[in-house]
C-alpha cells in the first residue's frame, strides 16, 4: 500500500502545474471514483485506489506551488518593474554563482514613494559586482525594481519558473553593485548564525591550506560551496560522469551516519549496564541522526542536501523498527516524506537521480546475489584462499557502479543530453578517493575546526593528496576521445520503453522476458521509424524563431534533412551561453545532433554570442558571413571551432544564391563593398524561398540599408514571413520597406521589458496598419512557422494568449490584427 501510494503521488507532483493535460474538473471525478473503490476487498483494486487519492494529493499539493494564492501582502503582489525600497533580512550568507552574487532575502517592508507597507514572501537579489561584506540576519535596505522568473518560452527549454517557484522565489530584483544598500539593523538566530561562521571559517580553512582547485573541490564536498570550481573543470566532471561527487547526495550523509553510528556504539558499548538493559546497535542508529542534522547544518539548507538527509534518516527509522530489510517499502516512504514536504520535488534532477539510483540498486543487487552466490558455489571461492575471496567485493562494487548507472543513465540523457560512456570506470577510482576518503578528512577536518584550527588544518592537509589525486584522475578521464557523447533528447516514450526493459531484465526471467523485450523491440523501432522520417524526409520548411533574451536566433529545418541556424543569440552575461543553454536544448529536442550551415547576419555579441558551442558540439559544414568579424574572446572561440570543425567559412554579398535542396537561398545585403556603412548597415540579409513562400531574414539592417535594399531588389523583396529588422528599432522598418516586403507574419526577436524599449510604438503601428500579423519572441516566447511545398504556412506561438499549442493557419493569425490582442 505505501509503494502505491508514493507511486500516486510523485506522479501527481510530477504532472501539476498544467492544467490542459489533467483538467481539475477530470482529477476531481478520479478521486471521487477511487473513493469508493476503497470499500472494496480485492486488495489489487484498493491499491489502485490509493495510488489514484495520492495522485490527486500530491498534484493539488504542488499546484500551490506552481500556481499560488498570494496574500495581499505577499511580495509577489507589489508593483513590478518600478523602482522601490525593500526592507529584508538575509537568510543565509551571499552564495556566489557564477560572475554574480545571489543574496536571499526575507521580505519585510517595501516603499513605493508614497506608501510604506509590511510585506512577507522571499525575493532573490541578484548582485554584479557586491563589494561589501553582508552576513545571515542582516537586516538591509535595497533599492530594486522587482520582477517574476520568466522562462524564454521554447520547447524543450529547462523550466526555471517551476525550478525558482519550488524553492519559494516568486519575485527576483537585480542590482549592479551594493553600494546604495544599507545594513538597518540584525536580527538573532543563534544556531543559525553559528553554523553559518562554521561554514565560513571551514572554507576559509580550505582555502588556506590547500591550493586551488583542491581547495575549491574540497569546499563542494564538504560545505556545498562550488563557485570556485573553473568552467573547465566542471566540464571535466560531467565529461568523466562523477559530477554527483561533487554535490553533497546520499553518499556523503550516509557516509556521515555510518561513522557516528559506529562512533556511538563502539561508545554505548563501553558501558556494561547499557549492554544489558538497552539495545545498543538501535540506540547508535538513533544517536547517528544527531551528526547527520549537525552536518546538514555546515553544508547548508540546499534541497539536494535536506532531500538526502530525509532519506537517510527514513532508513534508519526503519531499522529502528525492524524494518531495514524491506529496503522497497523505506524508499518509499522517503518519497512521500520528501514530497509532501517540499510540494515540486518530483521534478527537481536531484529528486529524480536520487530515488531512481536507490531503485536501481536495490533491483540489480536482487538480482546479483544469487547468481554470484551460485557462481562461488560452483567454483568454490570460499573455501580457497583470500586472493579468491577478494573477487565478491570487487564484483560488488562494479556491480553497485553498473546498475546506480544504468538507472541513471536515461535521465542524464534526458536532462544533460549526454551519455558517460567513462563512467563505471570512472566511478570505480575516483568515488572511493574523493566521494569516500577526502569527504572522511574532509569532515573531520570541518568537526575539529569547532575544538582545535591546527587539528583541522592537519586533516586539510591529509585531505590534499587524496583531492589533488581525484581531480588528477577526473581529467585524463575527461581527456579521452569517446569519455562522453551527445545525445538528443529522450522522449516520456522512450524513456518508458528503456526503464521497462531494464525491469524486465531484473524482475523477469525465460519467456515472459523474452515476450515482453521482443514488443519493447516493435515499439522502440516503430518510434525510432517515425522519428528518422521526421528528421530525414520531412517534407514541410519549419523555421523556429527562438526566443533568446535580447538577441536574435533562428532554426530553419529545410525539407529533406538539413539544418541551418541564422545567428546565436547572446546575452550580457559572460557565464550564461545561449548556445548551450537555449539553442542546443531545442535541437537536441528536435532529435538534431548536428547542423549544415551556421549564418551570422553581422558580428554583434546578440548574434554571435552561443555559436562557439554551436560549432563545437553540431559539427556545421558551412558558415556563412558578411566576412567582417569582432575581437572579443568568444569570437575568437568560434573561429577556432570552425576550423577544429573544418567548417567552410563564406563571406556573402548581394547576388550571391545557393539551392539547398528544393530550397532557393539569395543573398540581398549587403553590397560587395562593405566600407562607409553602419555594423547594422552590414548585416547579411538572406531570402528563403520555398514553393510560392518566402522568408526574409532582416539581420539588424536600419533606414539606409533598407532603402538600398529596396533601391537594388527591382521589386523582388515581397515576403510572406518577416524577420523584423533590428528587434523593431524605431530606425529600422521604414515605410518603403514594408511597403516593398508586405509581410503577413513579422516576428520581433526581443528581450522581455528590454532596456531599449523595443519594438518601438510606431513600428508597431506600421505594421498594424498593414494588416500584418505580429509575433514577438518576448510576450509570445517561441515562434514556429511551418510552410508546405504548396504554399499553406501555419503558425504556432510558445506563449499564445489564448493558450493555445496547436498550429493556425496563417491567414487567421493575419486576422488577429483585428483583435484588441494584436500588436501587444
Amino acid at each position: 500500500m505505501l509503494v502505491s501510494a508514493a507511486l500516486g503521488l510523485v506522479l501527481g507532483d510530477l504532472t501539476a502545474g498544467d492544467h490542459e493535460i489533467l483538467p481539475a474538473a477530470l482529477l476531481a471525478a478520479g478521486a471521487g471514483a477511487a473513493s469508493l473503490l476503497l470499500f472494496l476487498a480485492d486488495p489489487l483494486w484498493r491499491r489502485i485506489a490509493i495510488a489514484v487519492l495520492a495522485f490527486a494529493l500530491g498534484r493539488t499539493n504542488a499546484d500551490r506551488v506552481y500556481r499560488p494564492d498570494f496574500p495581499p501582502a505577499h511580495v509577489a503582489a507589489a508593483p513590478m518593474h518600478l523602482p522601490l525600497r525593500l526592507d529584508g533580512v538575509l537568510l543565509a550568507d551571499p552564495e556566489v554563482s557564477g560572475d554574480h552574487v545571489r543574496l536571499w532575502l526575507a521580505a519585510e517592508r517595501i516603499d513605493d514613494g508614497s506608501d510604506t507597507r509590511a510585506a512577507e514572501g522571499q525575493v532573490l537579489l541578484t548582485v554584479r559586482h557586491l563589494q561589501h561584506d553582508w552576513y545571515v540576519g542582516d537586516r538591509i535596505r535595497v533599492p530594486v525594481s522587482l520582477r517574476r522568473p520568466r522562462n524564454f518560452g521554447n520547447p524543450g527549454e529547462f523550466d526555471g519558473e517551476g525550478y525558482w517557484a519550488r524553492r519559494g522565489i516568486y519575485v527576483t530584483a537585480f542590482a549592479d553593485d551594493d553600494d546604495a544598500f544599507e545594513r538597518i539593523g540584525h536580527v538573532d538566530g543563534r544556531m543559525t548564525e553559528w553554523l553559518e561562521r562554521w561554514r565560513r571559517g571551514v572554507g576559509a580553512l580550505f582555502r588556506r591550506t590547500l591550493p586551488e582547485p583542491q581547495a575549491g573541490v574540497l569546499s563542494a564536498l564538504i560545505i556545498g560551496t562550488d563557485a570556485a570550481l573553473p568552467h573547465d573543470l566542471r566540464v571535466a566532471f560531467s565529461r568523466a560522469g562523477v559530477s554527483h561527487v561533487l554535490s553533497i547526495s546520499g553518499l556523503h550523509v550516509a557516509l556521515v551516519a555510518g561513522a557516528g553510528y559506529a562512533l556511538f556504539r563502539w561508545l554505548l558499548a563501553r558501558s556494561r549496564r547499557l549492554l544489558l538493559t538497552a539495545n545498543v546497535p538501535k540506540l547508535a542508529a538513533a544517536l547517528s541522526a544527531v551528526p547527520v542534522l549537525l552536518y546538514a547544518g555546515i553544508a547548508g539548507s540546499n534541497v539536494a542536501t535536506v532531500r538526502s538527509v530525509v532519506m537517510v534518516l527514513v532508513f534508519v527509522a526503519a531499522a529502528l523498527v525492524d524494518r531495514q530489510r524491506h529496503l522497497l517499502v523505506s524508499l518509499a516512504f522517503a518519497a512521500i516524506v520528501v514530497v509532501l514536504s517540499g510540494p515540486g520535488a518530483a521534478r527537481d534532477i536531484s529528486f529524480q537521480l536520487s530515488f531512481v539510483a536507490v531503485l536501481g540498486l536495490l533491483y540489480g543487487m536482487e538480482r546479483f546475489w544469487p547468481w554470484w552466490k551460485h557462481w562461488e558455489e560452483r567454483r568454490l571461492l570460499r573455501l580457497r584462499g583470500w586472493r579468491a575471496r577478494l573477487w565478491r567485493p570487487l564484483a560488488v562494487y562494479m556491480m553497485v557502479s553498473v546498475s546506480a548507472l544504468a538507472a541513471t543513465t536515461p535521465l542524464t540523457a534526458l536532462h544533460f543530453n549526454q551519455v558517460c560512456l567513462a563512467a563505471p570506470l570512472a566511478n570505480a577510482v575516483v568515488v572511493p578517493l574523493l566521494g569516500s576518503a577526502a569527504v572522511a578528512l574532509g569532515l573531520l577536518a570541518a568537526m575539529a575546526y569547532a575544538v582545535s584550527q591546527p587539528l583541522a588544518q592537519l586533516f586539510t592537509m591529509i585531505a590534499g593528496p587524496c583531492v589533488w589525486l581525484g581531480v588528477w584522475l577526473v581529467e585524463l578521464f575527461a581527456r579521452w576521445p569517446w569519455a562522453a557523447v551527445r545525445v538528443v533528447t529522450p522522449t516520456v516514450l522512450e524513456l518508458a520503453i528503456v526503464y521497462a526493459a531494464l525491469w524486465m531484465l531484473v524482475r523477469m526471467s525465460g519467456r515472459a522476458r523474452i515476450v515482453g523485450i521482443a514488443g519493447l523491440t516493435v515499439v522502440a523501432l516503430g518510434d525510432g521509424a517515425w522519428w528518422y522520417a521526421d528528421r530525414y524526409y520531412r517534407a514541410a520548411m519549419q523555421i523556429t524563431f527562438l526566443s533568446v533574451g535580447q538577441g536574435d536566433s533562428a532554426v530553419v529545418e529545410l525539407p529533406g534533412s538539413e539544418v541551418m541556424v541564422i545567428d546565436g543569440g547572446g546575452l550580457g552575461s559572460p557565464t550564461f551561453d545561449v548556445g548551450e543553454r537555449v539553442i542546443a536544448p531545442f535541437l537536441w529536442s528536435r532529435k538534431i545532433a548536428h547542423v549544415d550551415y551556421l549564418v551570422l547576419s553581422h558580428p554583434q555579441w546578440d548574434h554571435y554570442g552561443g555559436f562557439a558551442f554551436l560549432a563545437e558540439q553540431f559539427s556545421p559544414r558551412e558558415f556563412w558571413s558578411n566576412g567582417t568579424g569582432a575581437t572579443s574572446v568568444r569570437f575568437a572561440q568560434l573561429q577556432q571551432a570552425l576550423r577544429a570543425g573544418d567548417a567552410h567559412s563564406v563571406a556573402m554579398c548581394r547576388g550571391m544564391q545557393s539551392r539547398l535542396g528544393v530550397v532557393d537561398a539569395v543573398v540581398l545585403a549587403p553590397p560587395p563593398v562593405l566600407d562607409g556603412l553602419d555594423v547594422n548597415d552590414q548585416s547579411l540579409v538572406l531570402s528563403l524561398a520555398y514553393g510560392p513562400t518566402r522568408v526574409l531574414f532582416s539581420g539588424d539592417i536600419e533606414a539606409p540599408a533598407e532603402a538600398d535594399m529596396v533601391a537594388a531588389s527591382d521589386g523582388a523583396l515581397a515576403s510572406a514571413i518577416l524577420k523584423v529588422p533590428h528587434h523593431g528599432s524605431h530606425t529600422s522598418s521604414s515605410e518603403e520597406f514594408l511597403d516593398a516586403v508586405a509581410p503577413q507574419l513579422a516576428v520581433v526577436s526581443a528581450g522581455f521589458e528590454n532596456r531599449f524599449h523595443f519594438p518601438h510604438p510606431d513600428v508597431v503601428a506600421r505594421y498594424t496598419a498593414r494588416r500584418a500579423a505580429l509575433a514577438r519572441t518576448d510576450l509570445d516566447g517561441a515562434v514556429q512557422v511551418r510552410i508546405a511545398a504548396g504554399g499553406d504556412v501555419v503558425v504556432r506561438r510558445g506563449r499564445d494568449w489564448a493558450g493555445r499549442r496547436s498550429w493556425q493557419p496563417l491567414r487567421q493569425e493575419a486576422t488577429a490584427v483585428d483583435s484588441p490582442m494584436s500588436g501587444r
